[in-house]
């Protein structure tokens, strides 16, 4: 490889929005463990009990959004399939 040369991963299309969507499944599971260690606390802080609930919401209407992207591109997939084979 020439120096200077950046070398490139094989990349497939979608890859960038699957590797997004476990990165907030993962952020998801992670604001609900924090929100039921915030719970089990003799005092719970109802702000961060807010703040963490909004986070997670807003986490999960993201994974929704791109779960839909997702079916989305796979049905697109599947039609390219059968126009080819007709």
């Amino acid at each position: 490889m020439p120096q200077g040369s950046i070398k490139r991963r094989k990349t497939y299309p979608g890859s960038g929005v699957a590797s997004r969507f476990r990165a907030l499944l993962m952020t998801h599971r992670s604001l609900e463990e924090k929100l039921e260690a915030e719970m089990k606390r003799p005092l719970p802080d109802t702000a961060v009990l807010r703040r963490l609930k909004r986070r997670k919401l807003s986490v999960k209407d993201e994974l929704e959004g791109i779960q839909r992207l997702l079916e989305a591109m796979r049905a697109t997939r599947e039609e390219s399939r059968i126009l080819q084979a007709i």
